[in-house]
């Protein structure tokens, strides 16, 4: 979708868990600044926010991102949609 965008923390880890406090702070500080933009340039009425945590989770490369995908009314037939979407955007 339009506007989707991959947010990483500085230091690279491979999982939630392995970030410090002020690390996830700082993450979702970031994603909120982030998604104000996305408002502003894509019109965006909501959003995913998305971790794929570990492999069985669908994480397909070795380091912690959060993906923001800005959302609009019907941009999607199916609301679940999204899911398969991430599946097809993360490099296998």
């Amino acid at each position: 979708l339009p506007g989707h965008v991959l947010l990483a923390p500085i230091r690279n880890v491979e999982r939630l868990a392995d970030m410090r406090t002020e690390e996830l702070a700082d993450l979702w500080s970031s994603a909120q600044v982030v998604a104000r933009c996305l408002e502003t340039r894509f019109g965006a009425q909501g959003f995913n926010f998305a971790i794929q945590d570990g492999c069985v989770a669908g994480q397909s490369v070795p380091h912690l991102h959060l993906h923001i995908i800005p959302r609009v009314a019907k941009d999607l037939e199916r609301n679940d949609e999204i899911y398969e979407k991430l599946d097809v955007f993360e490099f296998r």
